[in-house]
């Protein structure tokens, strides 16, 4: 669990310039990755 919250973190830092540009899109996406906690969602997120 911890770690799948870093996860998160650091994806979000590294899509932090590219948010600004759809950035509802990507906060919708995060919040749902941080409520179900699914690290698979975070590998499709990162690509």
């Amino acid at each position: 669990m911890v770690m799948a919250v870093l996860v998160h973190v650091t994806i979000y830092v590294m899509h932090v310039n590219d948010g600004f540009r759809k950035k509802n899109q990507f906060v919708k996406r995060y919040q749902f990755l941080c409520e179900n906690n699914a690290p698979i969602h975070v590998v499709i997120v990162n690509q």
